[in-house]
């Protein structure tokens, strides 16, 4: 907790001050207030304080003067000014010496107050941080931080606004991200724990990345705790594959050591709080070896148990996502139904099922925010999916009501195409004469006599898409048409659509099509390659 001292010799405003909000909420506590700026500097002597409050016109050393001496004093203590109408003009003086900033008595709100201590707590923090012996060293920061998580993970840190100071303090990089722990536990007898630690991190650098936050804790003389937090991944399914994936490169590089060991794998939490539940299942998990030791990987049932293949049934979402992109709702249809056929084979238990279609229902959303369209019936979808799955109603329901939500979002993107706005119009045609050229949104504005900025947002908004994106839309679109002909090159096809580059046309057509071009040109009739 944060120390502060109020400086004002009004009683009424002194008490306002105090109680106009709870500081400790704030993290501070008002452990002094001073009648003047010489009472002030003398309880300074008795104990710190990280903050002090002061009113700008008092008897015996005003404001201006108390901040002068407190900074030459110790110029790690914040400092803000109270003033009045009247003396407003020694505002200017306060920050020239130091103060951080002020505040007008008579505008007082429970809401500038409480900004005011939020700014002025992360800037005492971030100090703290910078100044601390010379600097928190990056070997001390590493302790810091393995040892906050290590403290979340045992549930020795429940209190929330404990658990935010900490992570503020060290500046931890994730807060609300969606996490897995897994836990490692070693059977032999001579385990060397560093030498084990420093084994897993090495296994685990191919997946340190912008994508992951990835944090390897030892519990005890045996067992081995990996933090795996998410960043941009919004499917739980997707983070349970990219949980397994880790742990079975984590068992793999057990094997190469020759290590006797088991890995169990708890579901998907949120938040720092959950790193004690998520430690409680993965833990769980492990102690299924007991009566299965045939396996070296134990999952925890929340994850998922399901009979699905994870990787055709995401595969499938991908190009569900794609099609509903492109407003092909023959496309969505046909996908749909591979969809649900892959459900009914697998048959999935109740949990499982319920990831699965919320997945699926989840694109709805998704696409309705890119295309700046909304669905009116399934307002609520996640809601309406959960209400049906508990009254257990039968599967070709949901489908249904998930290709009757595709058909209306499509359609009001069919009817958005009549654009209204003429700046548009002109902008599509001249993309779809000129789509094989190098295309800019600069250039593209200078043509239209537009600024780049108002084009730009007019058209996301008219479309649902990036100018950028709509012309790879339509490059691809030209391009499928071109792939028909097996005698036409890859990189002729990406010369003659627009692309620079070969490697770049191949990573934009399998982002669209959620396939690559081998995998197009060998799946897909010539027949149904026009659009």
């Amino acid at each position: 907790m944060l120390k502060a001292m109020i400086v004002e010799d009004n009683a009424m405003y002194r008490y306002a001050v105090k109680s106009i909000l709870r500081w400790e909420d704030y993290g501070f506590e008002i452990i002094h207030e001073a009648l003047n700026g010489k009472h002030a500097l003398e309880l300074l002597k008795e104990s710190q304080v990280d903050l002090i409050l002061t009113d700008i016109s008092m008897p015996q050393f005003n404001g201006i003067e108390l901040i002068e001496r407190v900074k030459l004093f110790d110029p790690a203590i914040k400092i803000v000014a109270l003033s009045s109408y009247d003396d407003f003009h020694f505002v200017k003086e306060a920050l020239k010496l130091g103060a951080e900033d002020y505040l007008l008595k008579h505008e007082l709100e429970p809401q500038s107050l409480q900004n005011l201590l939020q700014q002025v707590k992360t800037q005492i923090l971030r100090d703290r941080l910078r100044n601390q012996d010379t600097s928190i060293t990056a070997s001390s920061l590493t302790c810091l931080k393995t040892d906050l998580v290590s403290k979340l993970l045992l549930g020795e840190l429940v209190n929330a606004k404990e658990i935010a100071h900490r992570a503020a303090f060290i500046q931890f990089p994730i807060l609300h991200e969606p996490t897995v722990v897994l836990l490692a536990a070693c059977m032999g007898n001579d385990v060397d724990m560093q030498t084990w630690k420093s084994s897993m991190e090495a296994c685990l650098v191919p997946y340190a990345s912008t994508e992951y936050y990835l944090k390897v804790v030892p519990i005890t003389e045996r067992k081995m705790a990996i933090v795996i937090s998410f960043y941009h991944e919004k499917s739980e399914t997707s983070m349970g594959v990219s949980a397994m994936q880790i742990a079975s490169e984590l068992a793999s590089c057990c094997r190469k050591d020759n290590r006797s060991f088991a890995i169990g794998v708890g579901s998907v939490g949120y938040g720092l709080k959950a790193f004690s539940t998520l430690y409680q299942q993965a833990e769980k998990a492990l102690y299924q070896s007991v009566y299965d030791s045939s396996k070296q990987i134990y999952i925890h049932p929340l994850l998922f148990s399901s009979n699905v293949n994870t990787n055709e049934g995401m595969g499938l979402l991908g190009q569900l996502a794609q099609a509903m992109r492109r407003g092909d709702l023959g496309g969505v249809e046909t996908t749909t139904e591979q969809f649900f056929q892959l459900l009914y084979k697998g048959q999935p238990e109740m949990m499982d099922l319920r990831k699965w279609l919320i997945d699926l229902f989840a694109l709805l959303k998704f696409t309705s925010l890119e295309k700046n369209q909304h669905t009116d019936n399934m307002a609520d979808w996640h809601t309406e999916v959960l209400r049906m799955i508990e009254e257990l109603r039968p599967l070709g329901e949901l489908r249904d009501l998930f290709l009757v939500q595709c058909k209306q979002l499509l359609h009001q993107s069919d009817e958005n195409r009549r654009f209204s706005r003429k700046e548009i119009q002109l902008a599509l045609e001249y993309v779809h004469a000129h789509y094989a050229e190098g295309i800019s949104v600069v250039m593209l504005a200078k043509v239209l006599n537009l600024s780049a900025n108002y084009l730009s947002n007019i058209f996301k908004h008219e479309t649902g898409l990036r100018i950028i994106e709509y012309i790879n839309h339509y490059r691809i679109k030209k391009a499928k048409k071109l792939l028909s002909d097996p005698s036409c090159k890859v990189y002729e096809v990406a010369e003659k659509t627009g692309f620079q580059e070969t490697s770049y046309f191949c990573k934009v057509f399998k982002e669209i099509e959620g396939r690559t071009v081998t995998e197009f040109r060998r799946n897909a009739g010539v027949k149904n390659l026009l659009e």
